[in-house]
């Protein structure tokens, strides 16, 4: 699988679920042609929010942690960083 980030300035981490879920639901619904035959595509998403005591690799390895939860718990799903 391939890893992407989205940047959501000005958004929390409610509604950047909202939005990202609206996505992997969207997504999911897509059939996709290839030289191999036609196939679906799941995505699985880690949200957090960028705090003012992080730096870049506080807040991406909270996002990856997340990442990490939603495919163990069956990935196509959204899985909020806790807040610590």
């Amino acid at each position: 699988g391939e890893e992407f980030v989205f940047l959501l300035p000005e958004t929390d981490c409610d509604s950047a679920l909202i939005a990202l879920d609206k996505i992997r639901e969207h997504i999911k619904t897509l059939s996709f042609n290839s030289d191999q035959g036609t196939f679906g595509v799941a995505m699985s998403f880690g949200i957090t929010s960028y705090r003012e005591s992080d730096n870049l690799n506080m807040a991406f390895a909270r996002a990856d942690q997340a990442l990490y939860a939603a495919k163990q718990k069956g990935r196509d799903q959204c899985v909020l960083a806790p807040i610590k």
